[in-house]
């Protein structure tokens, strides 16, 4: 009889943990599409690995982004994928952490109820943000694929650095904008435009395919007409810039100029190397184009503080 029992328990215990986890399993994929200044794409997360963290074990997340862009013609182009520096999580109860800046702070509390607020750590930003508040509006449960899952409404305190806003979902996070807290802008005199971003797809081993969309989550692999134009990525140095900057290319390119552009299309200099110096322009957002030798041509987005 008192094995029975303690069999018992054992299940219960069981059936317990199963029905407990909030959030994802083995295989865990999200997709986001973005809209940018001079691009648009995806950016792929992708549950890779488990590590062990201040004795906790994490979920290591891989980000990428996928760059592409269309021009008057409407050939597209695929201008290459960035690879952004992983994330980690982990779960306790009802609450994700995610490891930023040598410490973990809460991601996600899907146990709050509404009026509940939560810190996500982010006490700063380059833009005069301070601390970074989730406040928790309303909840209820929906279901998906056959599993209930709560969704918290949350909305950021003003002048937050990080912020979600909108439904979150137990299982897969933020349903509108990014897995992560987006960045806010709050200098009233320094126009910023961000990408925007909005979930489109999640899927585990677990728990099949959701698509939020009407198109697959990376449907513009198949919009693509000039692959000729593929090209290596490149990277500007630092980004936002308060005075000076380096464009880097790859090892088998070659910069022929490089052309900076207002918001209005304004061209503000034309430069025959790497190393530029912007200290005489205002504060703001601009475009970068380089033209390199081979007849390519690349667009990024730049900030001058």
């Amino acid at each position: 009889m008192v094995k029975r029992v303690y069999l018992f328990s054992i299940l219960l215990f069981f059936n317990a943990f199963l029905f407990s986890q909030t959030w994802i399993d083995a295989g865990a994929e999200w997709h986001y599409r973005y809209y940018g200044f001079s691009d648009l794409g995806f950016y792929k997360v992708n549950y890779v690995a488990d590590t062990i963290i201040d004795g906790k074990v994490c979920q290591k997340l891989e980000q990428s982004k996928y760059v592409f862009s269309v021009d008057q013609n409407n050939r597209w182009y695929y201008f290459g994928v960035n690879t952004l520096e992983p994330e980690f999580t982990y779960l306790s109860g009802d609450t994700v952490f995610r490891y930023k800046n040598n410490k973990f702070n809460i991601l996600y509390n899907f146990g709050a109820q509404p009026g509940d607020t939560w810190d996500l750590g982010i006490d700063t930003n380059q833009w005069l943000c301070s601390k970074s508040i989730i406040e928790v509006d309303s909840v209820k449960t929906i279901t998906i694929n056959e599993m209930p899952l709560r969704c918290l409404f949350v909305r950021p305190h003003a002048n937050s650095s990080g912020y979600f806003y909108g439904w979150v979902i137990e299982k897969f996070g933020a349903s509108s904008g990014y897995l992560f807290p987006l960045e806010n802008n709050c200098d009233s005199l320094l126009a910023i435009e961000l990408d925007d971003i909005n979930f489109s797809c999640y899927k585990d081993d677990s728990f099949p395919l959701i698509n939020y969309t009407d198109k697959d989550c990376e449907y513009y692999w198949d919009l693509i007409n000039v692959p000729e134009f593929t090209i290596d990525k490149i990277s500007i140095s630092p980004n936002p810039i308060i005075d000076k900057l380096t464009v880097n290319v790859s090892e088998n390119s070659a910069i022929e100029n490089i052309r900076i552009f207002n918001l209005q299309g304004e061209l503000k200099g034309v430069y025959d190397n790497s190393n530029i110096n912007i200290c005489d322009y205002q504060s703001g957002l601009y475009l970068l184009e380089v033209r390199l030798t081979d007849g390519k041509t690349i667009r990024k987005k730049i900030i001058k503080i």
